[in-house]
């Protein structure tokens, strides 16, 4: 059975990032080709939050081409709710690991929508929350 598979914010925001560098272009091709290679690829309604945050403040995406943008990830991709239980979980996550607190929430996320990878460049490559979600960063 293929591994499911949680996008963290980051990688997002490289498939629609304006202006980028060098390195944020081969990133955006790295992000690119994952999509392609990967059978079941998840993010949260924090992932959403944050991307929709970026791209109007750093690249002045405007309210409409964010709204088409999560329409197409949604439309694509599975999207995880937040709940009171994933809150209660990132709380004992943020604890036990001593990761930030956004961070704990997106852990919480992919292991409650029973992810076994996390890619993200947030958090240690390699490193494995409860013995069950690893995290891979796909630029390293």
């Amino acid at each position: 059975m293929p591994d499911k598979c949680f996008f963290d914010t980051n990688l997002w925001v490289y498939l629609k990032a304006q202006n980028q560098s060098p390195d944020d272009l081969r990133k955006q091709e790295i992000v690119s080709q994952l999509i392609l290679d990967l059978p079941e690829i998840v993010l949260s309604v924090q992932v959403l939050n944050e991307l929709s945050n970026v791209l109007m403040k750093k690249f002045s995406f405007t309210e409409a081409a964010i709204e088409n943008y999560v329409d197409e990830i949604c439309g694509e991709f599975e999207v995880s709710n937040l709940s009171p239980t994933i809150t209660k979980s990132a709380l004992n996550l943020k604890s036990r690991y001593g990761i930030s607190w956004f961070d704990s929430l997106i852990v919480a996320a992919a292991l409650s929508a029973k992810c076994t990878l996390l890619y993200t460049e947030d958090l240690h490559d390699g490193m494995v929350f409860e013995g069950r979600l690893k995290v891979v960063n796909p630029f390293k």
